[in-house]
Formats: structure tokens, C-alpha cells, sequence
């Protein structure tokens, strides 16, 4: 059996928080791939990465707290703006290449 103190859950979060972040840095690196591919002009390309980056460095690596009831809210709104448009569900899906595992996890979402 596991036993979760407080120092190992405390490790525990910052582990997942440190993913997290990681998770970030592929997305974007994803979006900004995208976005050089796009028709936009360069000027627009350039501001859309720049947006990217500057929210990605807003993570915050510290021990701050949040309420669980923000991260839901948050999370309930993303559900609901799948529902109204069924394909933002595969928006940000990355493949693994494995088409059964895809076929079984809906691909791994950041």
C-alpha cells in the first residue's frame, strides 16, 4: 500500500507541474510550426508567436495554491466549447503513431 504524506505529495505536484510546463513548451512549439505554414502575413506571424511565448512564460514554478473550483470552472468551459464545436476536440490532439494506442487513448492531448 502507498502512503502519501505531505512531503511526498508536495514532490508529487511539482513533478506534475514541471510536465505541465513541458506540455506548454511542445504545444507551442506546435502552434508556431502551424503558424509559419499558414497564409498570414509575417508581421502576424510574428505577433501570434510572440503572444505564445510571453503566455508561456507566465507559468509560475513556485508554491502557489489555486482553488480547485477556478482550475474546474475552467476546465467545465473547455468541455463546453467542444460541445458547441465538436472539432475542438481534436485541435491540439498529438498522434503517437501507434494507431491502436491513438484508436484507444483519442491521441494525448497537452
Amino acid at each position: 500500500m502507498f502512503l502519501l504524506t505531505a512531503s511526498v505529495c508536495h514532490e508529487y505536484c511539482t513533478i506534475v507541474k514541471e510536465k505541465s510546463i513541458l506540455r506548454g513548451i511542445l504545444k507551442v512549439s506546435h502552434n508556431v510550426i502551424g503558424d509559419v505554414y499558414s497564409q498570414d502575413d509575417v508581421q502576424t506571424i510574428i505577433d501570434k508567436i510572440e503572444k505564445r511565448i510571453f503566455e508561456l512564460t507566465q507559468y509560475q514554478i513556485g508554491d502557489s495554491l489555486q482553488h480547485i473550483s477556478k482550475l474546474l470552472d475552467a476546465r467545465v468551459k473547455d468541455y463546453m466549447d467542444i460541445i458547441d464545436d465538436p472539432g475542438k476536440i481534436n485541435e491540439h490532439k498529438v498522434n503517437s503513431h501507434y494507431p491502436s494506442l491513438d484508436d484507444i487513448t483519442g491521441g494525448f492531448k497537452p
